[in-house]
Order: C-alpha cells, then structure tokens, then sequence
C-alpha cells in the first residue's frame, strides 16, 4: 500500500467514510482531506523510523556514564546499547 492508499484508508475509516478523494492533479477536491493529507505527509516527515530513537545530538552525562561503565566484553555495540539505554526519554531535558 502506498502512502497516499494508507492516508486514504485512514481518513475512511477514522475521519469521513464518504469522503471524496477526486483529484485535480496532486491536489484533493476537498478541501477537509487536501488539509489532512498535508498533515499527513508533514507527520511522515518527522516520524522516526521503526528500529531507531531519537537522541541527543551530543551525548548527555549519564550516557556517556553509562558508556565508560561497560563491564562486560567491550563492544562499540555493548558501549552504544549502555548510552542509548541512558538517554533522556523523548521531551525530557538533561
């Protein structure tokens, strides 16, 4: 499914089950869909993608902490799992 399918599916089944989703070229007809797909595609823009987290561009204290702490068997993975593990939540300040 594309993307334009599952923003479509979605608005049926979440938003307007009637809805109209004629084209005139790359523009919706409605204006209520043509808003929503721009907010679509903005969303998908930002969204972070499955098997990755948002982090720090510069490691806090903790992480580079918890990245000197490793005991076990040294691995670049080992020491980068220890840092990610001690990154700040999403919206959490250091």
């Amino acid at each position: 499914m594309d993307t334009r399918e599952a923003f479509e599916a979605w608005y049926s089944s979440e938003i307007d089950a009637s809805a109209d989703f004629s084209l005139d070229g790359e523009y919706y007809d409605d204006l209520d869909v043509q808003a929503a797909w721009r907010g679509w595609k903005a969303a998908i823009a930002h969204a972070v993608p499955e098997g990755c987290v948002v982090v720090p561009k510069e490691p806090t204290d903790d992480m580079v902490m918890a990245g000197w702490s490793v005991e076990e068997l040294v691995t670049p993975n080992r020491t980068w799992e220890a840092m990610i593990a001690a990154a700040p939540a999403q919206g959490e300040k250091e």
